[in-house]
């Protein structure tokens, strides 16, 4: 039924003219009224006749399109996206502040928009980008406030394969983003759109604020915060990189392993309720009580949602005394939370979550079995790690894909991240009960920063190991799809003995290396040459056969920048040597710019023009500096194929430039069109 209603939740997704919404829903009506008369024939005739299945899972295939369809808010004639023309408007703010250096970053609902002298109700989302030396402290959840101006749509990706921050928006139905960079923003009351997120976040806050009171240094607050509240934004990238390079993400992702470690302790302390009369139901409801507080306590975060849902299946399926089956719990989560929202299928995170526990049911018993340890000390470890390798066995396309990287010694990290994860929590949980005792609630404190501060230090060591993380893999979606569908044909193969599964590998892997031939040929044997949108910078690389030659402004632009605009490319082009040299050796200096002749292409860069500077003809011309000033005269000294505005410039500074051509010449402009890239 699940794979059902997702089959239709990704065609919707990525078809969504592939089936109109008539036909959609005349069929779920043909196909659920076909599987209700199969019941009711079947009833009456006391056998089965008729078979409701295929009509039943072609209804849910549609109702997974319609919903899909219903459940994306720009198809509404009164969203924001339809208005033109907005001077100002009024939202409510409906998430906690996010920070960077220098703004707050905040969700918001419109409910207004000034437009053409009138205020007209509209639905839609903004992202609130506003300046914190204005706004000190931060709206709150609830806070109405009038916003002068236009809101943005948000952009797709400047540069190749950069991460589509609009795509990622647009699962959240969120489609318009605002920076603010005077004081045009006002606040005029508070009407909290939810009472029930109102507490949670107030909730979410007390809990930090607490735990803060008691944890003093900043490393410890970033890990007290993101591990039992979800709270990332004090994290630096050190931090993050080290545990990433150690495989224990997981653990500051608030998720299943979080959820599943409170739900742990809470059996073990109240399982002498099971003695009493009618004490399954009533531990399964205390159970359910408490995931559910402590997902208001994490300010009630998708992740979290996802996972207390998915053991609140669990945990209801257990008073009934009936043999549940997990797949089927799991399943059943998963339908519920697709039809609240289908766009969840899409969530990095939700996908995780789903594979990492499938993988743990299916793939932990099987390599538990394997050894029989004779000491508990023995069997603790390798009970944790067949768990470990299960999660990573089962996560790992996924993780290849998304992250392009594999962390080595994840077995070592997990040995000791998750009891310790487990104290943490147990810790925080024991601060907050005892943050009322002076005494208790000091000494709790010391011991659990002492403990955080811990895990830290092993987590930097695993992180110094030589090999600790083998990162720069590139998988397409194909190659993704292949290394599962190995993995489960192996399983399958050392499970049942059978020869055709050793067939089914092989092919598999024959399509596996067909494909990554294709993308060799595509990439790695092929000259690149590309030109970033990289703001107030110049970033151009030339690559061919693994090797990136660098120019321009890369080594005085942040590291942050080129990771997040211009490695992804990279790392698509194949490359595995980056070189930043602004005098490569198959180039020479002019005044004022620089020839390269690079696999039987003539490139010229010109930062100024000079008044020497002859005729001359060139395959691509990129356009830099002071030199975009004077476009017109550049374009009638220099004659080339294409030539290319780069982004060292402002994006006001090259649209004025462009105006000013009289000629017509074939022209890029990394500001207007994002950035270029051709291949020969």
């Amino acid at each position: 039924m699940v794979l059902a209603l997702i089959a239709g939740i990704l065609l919707a997704i990525h078809r969504p003219g592939f089936i109109s919404d008539t036909i959609c829903m005349a069929g779920i009506l043909l196909a659920s009224a076909f599987a209700i008369v199969c019941v009711l024939v079947n009833a009456f005739k006391r056998r089965s006749v008729l078979n409701a299945g295929p009509a039943a899972l072609m209804a849910l295939f549609l109702l997974g399109f319609a919903n899909v369809r219903y459940s994306t808010e720009r198809r509404s004639p009164d969203h924001l996206i339809h208005c033109d023309s907005i001077d100002a408007y009024t939202a409510v703010v409906v998430a906690s502040p996010g920070q960077s250096k220098s703004s707050w970053k905040q969700l918001a609902e419109v409910r207004r928009v000034l437009a053409g002298g009138a205020w007209l109700p509209v639905r839609g989302k903004v992202v609130l980008y506003y300046d914190t030396t204005l706004f000190p402290t931060p709206f709150s959840y609830g806070d109405v406030i009038a916003v002068k101006g236009s809101p943005q749509v948000v952009p797709g990706p400047a540069n190749p394969h950069a991460f589509d921050y609009r795509k990622f928006l647009q699962y959240k139905n969120i489609y318009h983003q605002h920076f603010i960079r005077s004081p045009d923003l006002t606040l005029l009351g508070y009407d909290p759109p939810s009472g029930v997120m109102e507490f949670a976040i107030k909730t979410r806050f007390w809990v930090r604020d607490l735990l803060f009171a008691r944890i003093r240094g900043e490393e410890e607050r970033a890990i007290i915060a993101a591990l039992i509240l979800g709270i990332t934004d004090g994290m630096d990238a050190d931090l993050r990189g080290a545990y990433g390079a150690a495989g224990a993400m997981h653990v500051l992702a608030v998720s299943g392993l979080h959820v599943g470690i409170i739900y742990l302790i809470l059996t073990t302390v109240l399982s002498p309720l099971r003695r009493l009369r009618g004490g399954k139901w009533i531990l399964m409801l205390t159970s359910l009580a408490i995931l559910w507080g402590y997902a208001c306590v994490t300010g009630l975060s998708p992740s979290v949602l996802r996972a207390v849902t998915m053991f609140s299946f669990v945990v209801a399926g257990q008073p009934l005394g009936y043999r549940t089956n997990i797949y089927n719990s799991l399943a059943a989560s998963a339908f519920f939370l697709l039809l609240l929202d289908p766009f969840l299928i899409m969530a990095v995170g939700f996908q995780l979550s789903y594979i990492a526990v499938l993988a743990i049911v299916y793939f932990h018993p099987l390599l538990y079995d394997l050894f029989e340890p004779d000491s508990r000390f023995v069997d603790y470890i390798w009970n944790a790690s067949a768990v470990s390798i299960a999660a990573q066995l089962g996560t790992l396309p996924l993780c290849l894909f998304y992250f392009h990287q594999f962390p080595t010694y994840f077995l070592i990290a997990n040995l000791f991240v998750i009891p310790l994860a487990f104290c943490v929590l147990t810790g925080a949980i024991l601060m907050v009960v005892l943050s009322g005792i002076p005494y208790l609630g000091y000494w709790a404190g010391v011991a659990e920063e002492a403990l955080i501060r811990f895990l830290n230090y092993l987590i930097f060591q695993v992180e110094k190991l030589p090999f600790a993380v083998v990162d720069g893999i590139t998988l397409s979606f194909l190659q993704c799809v292949v290394i599962a569908a190995i993995i489960v044909a192996v399983t399958l193969l050392l499970q049942y003995r059978r020869f055709y599964f050793a067939l089914v590998i092989s092919s598999l892997l024959v399509v596996f290396g067909v494909d990554k031939w294709t993308a060799y040929l595509r990439t790695y044997a092929r000259a690149h040459l590309v030109v970033y949108q990289v703001s107030g910078s110049q970033v151009v690389d030339v690559i061919h056969r693994g090797t990136a030659w660098c120019v321009g402004d890369a080594s005085r632009t942040p590291a942050a920048t080129i990771n997040y605009q211009v490695s992804p490319n990279r790392l698509a082009l194949s490359v595995l040597k980056i070189i930043t040299d602004d005098n490569p050796p198959f180039a020479r200096h002019f005044p004022g710019g620089l020839l390269m002749r690079w696999e039987d292409r003539t490139i010229m860069i010109l930062r100024e023009l000079s008044d020497g500077l002859n005729h001359a003809s060139v395959d691509y011309l990129i356009v830099s500096g002071p030199a975009m000033r004077r476009l017109p005269e550049v374009i009638e000294k220099i004659t080339a194929d294409i030539t290319i505005l780069d982004s060292s410039n402002s994006y006001f500074v090259t649209d004025k430039a462009l105006k000013s051509l009289t000629q017509t010449v074939q022209i890029h402009s990394v500001w207007h069109g994002g950035a270029f890239e051709v291949n020969w």
